[in-house]
């Protein structure tokens, strides 16, 4: 007994040596400081410190979709629904329906839907068999895919592919005359009424790159139509506005708009918001769109108030 009661030291100093030699020789193995501790503790949560919101969900409306903006070949957008023969998102359809009432109601009963969403393989095949028109006439494959872009949009770089376009007819044709027939003179006054766009202008071909197309039309939403129809801006130019002003409100009847471009929307009034939606596909920056009060001061039915006139009240509140 006595002679294990002394071998009890010898054994702990043993003990001890081999495990500081083995945390030696892992020190040096990770090619860590081997003055350093190597086995840490996990440090607990610093509850001072917030956690991030996640950015708001991306509605999408305001996607401005072209060839310098294109689509991923495998995205479907959300809430796609039918009207009729044909898909498009749910807030498409529910524009489309109370337009629709309003143009029956005003004797217009033939504008029906011609196209509306379309895969981006649909709309692969859509190029390609317009481009073997063009190279059938003669044209060179360069020559026939820039005439083919100029009335076809490239696969990824079509609106159809959001669900937010409609090309609409009177007669089964697409063509420029449809901007002369009753119910296409009604669209051109109307339809920002209910959240649309004449998407490609006349006067905006040499923006949009794209030919006077007086039936399609693409759904942006309230308020952001009548102020693109006010200011006579395509999507091009509507996006560069926000991109350069970042903010403005306006008037429309008896509701008042708060339109503001941020990188940070979380810091804005979302709980007010009609919609939160970015510019572009996939991009961090959104558009939030917000309700205010009207102020007791009376103000014209359709007002514009642009950031930095220095006559607008309601720029220094949120």
């Amino acid at each position: 007994m006595k002679k294990l009661r002394l071998a009890r030291p010898v054994i702990f100093a043993i003990m001890i040596t081999l495990t500081y030699s083995c945390q030696s020789a892992w020190a040096d193995s990770s090619g860590d400081n081997p003055e350093q501790p190597v086995f840490f503790a996990p440090e607990a949560a610093d509850a001072s410190v917030p956690v991030p919101a996640p950015p708001p969900k991306d509605s999408g409306l305001l996607w401005l979709v072209n060839p310098e903006n294109r689509l991923e070949s495998n995205f479907v957008p959300s809430s796609l629904v039918k009207s009729g023969d044909y898909r498009m998102r749910r807030e498409t359809r529910a524009a489309w329906e109370n337009m629709l009432a309003a143009l029956n109601a005003d004797g217009i009963t033939d504008l029906r839907i011609q196209s509306a969403y379309r895969t981006y393989s649909q709309q692969e095949q859509i190029f390609a068999n317009k481009k073997a028109q063009y190279t059938g006439e003669g044209h060179s494959e360069a020559e026939a895919e820039k005439l083919t872009a100029r009335s076809i949009a490239f696969p990824g770089a079509s609106e159809h592919q959001t669900g937010l376009a409609l090309d609409v007819t009177v007669n089964g044709r697409l063509n420029g005359a449809f901007a002369d027939t009753e119910a296409g003179r009604w669209i051109a006054e109307h339809c920002h009424e209910y959240g649309f766009v004449v998407r490609y202008a006349e006067e905006k071909t040499h923006i949009t790159g794209i030919i006077f197309e007086p039936w399609h039309l693409r759904y942006v939403g309230r308020p952001h139509s009548s102020f693109m129809v006010e200011n006579n801006l395509c999507l091009e130019e509507y996006a560069e506005y926000l991109d350069n002003n970042r903010l403005y409100v306006f008037w429309e009847n008896v509701r008042y708009h708060r339109v503001e471009l941020t990188q940070d929307a979380s810091a804005l009034p979302l709980e007010n918001a009609e919609d939160v939606s970015a510019l572009r596909p996939g991009s961090e920056w959104r558009v939030v769109t917000v309700i205010r009060k009207r102020p007791a001061a009376a103000l014209p039915a359709l007002s514009v108030f642009p950031p930095h006139t220095g006559n607008n009240p309601f720029l220094s509140s949120r």
